[in-house]
C-alpha cells in the first residue's frame, strides 16, 4: 500500500477540532503534516505575504483549506495561491456547506477537490492515491 512518506500537506482551518480530525487522518497515511489557524498564516508558512520571504517558505505537495474563516476565506486562499508562483500544488477546499454554486466555483478557480465536512477517512486515502499520481 501506499504510504504518504516525504509527503508534506499544509491545513488551513480556524476550527481546531476539524483541524485535528484531518490532520490525524493524514499522519496516520504517514503524511507529514502542518497546520494553520487561518489563510494569512498559510500565505506565511509558503512564503508568498507580504512580511516574510520565500526564502522562509516550506514546500507542500498539497494544501487542504477550510472554505469559512474569518479575514480571508478559503476561497480567497485559492485565488492567491493560483496567482502565484505556487499555482501548480493542489488545492482541496473542505467545507460543512454542500453549496453546488460554491462548489462550482472552487473548482473552476482551480480548487482539485471540494470535500463536504465531515471529511471521511476514505476521502483522505483517495487523497493520497491522488498525490501519488502526481508524485510520479
Amino acid at each position: 500500500m501506499f504510504r504518504g512518506k516525504d509527503i508534506r500537506v499544509l491545513v488551513v482551518d480556524d476550527d481546531k477540532t476539524s483541524q485535528m480530525i484531518v490532520e490525524r487522518m493524514l499522519k496516520k497515511l504517514s503524511f507529514s503534516v502542518t497546520t494553520t489557524d487561518n489563510a494569512f498564516e498559510a500565505l506565511a508558512e509558503l512564503g508568498i505575504d507580504r512580511t516574510h520571504s520565500s526564502q522562509n517558505s516550506s514546500e507542500f505537495d498539497l494544501i487542504i483549506s477550510d472554505f469559512v474563516m474569518p479575514q480571508m476565506t478559503g476561497f480567497e486562499l485559492l485565488q492567491r495561491l493560483k496567482a502565484s508562483p505556487l499555482r501548480n500544488v493542489p488545492v482541496v477546499i473542505m467545507s460543512s456547506d454542500n453549496i453546488q454554486d460554491r462548489i462550482e466555483r472552487c473548482l473552476s478557480e482551480g480548487a482539485e477537490r471540494y470535500l463536504v465536512k465531515p471529511v471521511r477517512f476514505e476521502q483522505i486515502k483517495e487523497l493520497s492515491g491522488y498525490i501519488r499520481k502526481l508524485s510520479n
